[in-house]
This record gives C-alpha cells, sequence and structure tokens, in this order.
C-alpha cells in the first residue's frame, strides 16, 4: 500500500460535504483490500471500520477507543502547481482532509496488522460534511460512540512546521454562531430624508455599536470575536432603501461566553429597533460549540510524542471551528494539529500540505490510541 499515491489520489478527487461518493466508496475499497472490517451503518457517506483486539484478557470489559478523520473538501478553486492538483471544477481539499483520509487509512490498516497484540477494540471513523459544521452529528447519531471511552482527532495546519505537533488542553478551537438579519424601515427619495425610516442608518448604528458586546461585556480574559461579514442595501443612488441585509459569525472559546454574547446580541437588535423605529428579523444560528480537550488526554499526548521523537507545542486558541466538538460531548477527547509545513493557509486555494508526514504521523497516533 503506497500511502503518498493513496494520498494523491483523494487531493485530484475532493468532494463537497455529503457528496463524498467516491471517496466513501475508494475508502472501503482500499480497507478491504487490507483485509480492515467495516460496520454496516447507515450512512450515506462516510463509513466507520472496526479493529477488535484479539488479546482482551477474557472476563474483563471490551473498550473501545476511536480515531476521527474529516474526509469532505471545500468549493475552491485550485491554484496551486501540483502535478496532481485536483481534477474537479471549483472543488479542493484546501483544509487538508486528503491529508486526514490517508493518515486514518494507515492507522486502520497498522491497527488491524496489531490485531493478535491489542487489547482494546478500535474504531476509526470516516466522517463526512465536517465543512458543513455538523456531520460529526450524523456519525453521533449511529450510536457507534455510546461506549467509547475516548476519542482522537487530527487537523493539518499550516502555521506549523512539518511534522510539528499542537497540543493545547481545553478549547483549541472556537464555538461557531451565524446570524442573518432584515431591517426594515421606510423608504423614501434621498433628498426627503425626513419621510423615511433609514434602514442603512440603523443597519450602520448596530454594525458600528456590535463591538461593544466585546469590548465591554466579555471578560478580557476570554476569547470571543463578533463580525459582519456582508451589508448590503439599495439599487440606487438616490433612494433611500426600505430594507437592509446583514450577515455575519459569533465565536467563542467558552459556552458561558457563549450564552452571554446571543442574550446580549439579541437584546441589541431589540434596542437599535426602539431607537430608529426600525424592525427587525433576525435568524440566529447556532452551530458546533467550541472543541475541549481533556487534559489527561493532552499529557498522554506529549508523552508519546516524545517517545517517537516529535516535537510537540502548546498551540494558542484558534477562532475557526470544528465540529469535532460534538463528539467532546459524548466522550472525552483530543484534536491534535499537526504541522503541514509554513504555508497558505486553510481554504486558501494556494494550500499545500507536506505529505511527508504520512511516513510518520499516522504511527504516532497509532502509538498514542494503543497507550489510552
Amino acid at each position: 500500500m503506497d500511502i503518498i499515491e493513496i494520498f494523491k489520489d483523494f487531493h485530484k478527487h475532493p468532494e463537497l460535504s455529503y457528496q463524498e461518493f467516491w471517496t466513501t466508496k475508494k475508502i472501503k475499497e482500499i480497507l478491504q483490500e487490507e483485509g480492515v472490517e467495516i460496520l454496516p451503518l447507515k450512512l450515506e457517506t462516510g463509513l466507520v471500520a472496526i479493529i477488535c483486539g484479539e488479546k482482551v484478557p477474557e472476563g474483563t470489559t471490551r473498550k473501545t477507543f476511536a480515531f476521527r478523520c474529516d474526509i469532505d473538501g471545500l468549493p475552491v478553486k485550485e491554484e496551486t502547481d501540483l502535478e496532481y492538483k485536483s481534477l474537479e471544477e471549483g472543488k479542493m481539499h484546501a483544509c487538508g482532509h486528503d491529508i486526514h483520509i490517508s493518515t486514518g487509512i494507515k492507522v486502520a490498516v497498522l491497527l488491524n496488522q496489531k490485531k493478535t497484540e491489542l487489547f482494546s477494540d478500535y474504531l476509526v471513523i470516516f466522517q463526512p460534511g465536517e465543512e458543513s459544521s455538523n456531520g460529526a452529528l450524523k456519525i453521533i447519531e449511529t450510536g457507534i460512540l455510546k461506549n467509547v471511552e475516548a476519542v482522537v482527532a487530527l487537523h493539518v495546519n499550516p502555521e506549523l512546521e512539518t511534522g510539528v505537533l499542537g497540543i493545547k488542553e481545553n478549547a483549541i478551537t472556537s464555538s461557531v454562531d451565524k446570524f442573518k438579519m432584515t431591517v426594515t424601515g421606510v423608504g423614501a427619495h434621498g433628498a426627503k430624508p425626513e419621510n423615511s425610516v433609514d434602514p442603512i442608518l440603523a443597519a450602520s448604528h448596530f454594525v458600528s455599536g456590535l463591538q461593544s458586546i466585546i469590548s465591554r461585556n466579555v471578560s478580557p480574559l476570554s476569547s470571543a470575536v463578533v463580525s459582519v461579514t456582508h451589508f448590503e442595501s439599495g439599487h440606487t443612488w438616490n433612494i433611500i432603501p426600505e430594507k437592509a441585509f446583514l450577515e455575519g459569525t459569533i465565536r467563542t472559546s467558552d459556552n458561558e461566553t457563549r450564552k452571554l454574547i446571543e442574550e446580549r446580541f439579541k437584546a441589541f437588535v431589540q434596542g437599535n429597533d426602539v431607537s430608529f423605529g426600525t424592525k427587525t428579523e433576525l435568524d440566529f444560528i447556532k452551530s458546533n460549540p467550541a472543541t475541549n480537550n481533556d487534559s489527561i488526554l493532552c499529557e498522554k499526548a506529549r508523552q508519546v510524542a516524545e517517545r517517537v521523537n516529535l516535537k510537540s507545542v502548546v498551540t494558542p486558541l484558534s477562532m475557526v471551528g470544528e465540529d469535532f466538538a460534538y463528539f467532546q460531548e459524548v466522550t472525552k477527547g483530543i484534536i491534535i494539529w499537526v504541522g503541514s509545513g509554513i504555508g497558505p493557509n486553510l481554504h486558501n486555494p494556494k494550500f499545500k500540505a507536506d505529505y511527508s508526514v504520512l511516513n510518520y504521523i499516522p504511527e504516532y497516533f497509532v502509538e498514542l490510541l494503543i497507550s489510552l
């Protein structure tokens, strides 16, 4: 099995969330060729492999541990010069999930080769739809995590040198919430603003005042971001429009801050309407929570890294989202950054992952899983 060629094949054929049909079929074919058992789950895309340890002492309760890797690509047009660049127009593995897939395959195969020596059972989860922010829930709904002691995951990181591990207790990535707002006023001629209820003025005041939630309501010891990323209103130069549309995102590092910002945000919307006479329709969409890395697992991950001569560092909180957090609401878990070489960031059309990590990172995760 040539894991580098397998990686390149997956890189050439990225598929979007819940459309990973070729990817799922390919993973299944490779694993079955290597004698790895696939669980018969009701998943349209994605799959779960199982490796049953054959050295479990008689009369003891079997323990199960899991390794998760996500498999979907992004709607990004690749702009690299790689000889194995994406063949799918407008789609790219710009978040390194091709590395994750390949790592998961090698982890499953290595565990299967060692099964006569294993004292536990292991699940290798190939999760669909991470970029949709809720693919983890599809896996959880199958019930396979019910008796899992701990789950381990990885994510490549182009802010770390190749092969360096980023290990951090508690939150390593943030919660993700989204908001959409339609502010409705009264349209009028631009020369007669007194006849209007100006939604642009009201929405602009809202945008500029919104940051006071962070600066005056959130502790400086907590991490939080509120960003308005889309503001649209009007159609011509001399008409005050009737409506303005806003949308954006909220990111936090803990549930208490997340709840506080949601409450203050909604109160601010109501107060803004009272001040300007507008009516606002708010759609507040809650997505994944912040990750919560178990401290004991973090210490174990560092010990194993030292044992296999890999460098590990404590990384700062990243305000990106990761739906692995849903797994950590079911059982204890850890997600580890894997340095893929300094370069363009995740989701960038020029992103490149140094695939040389596939020569040793899967072995690291096998050692970590066996040590749990």
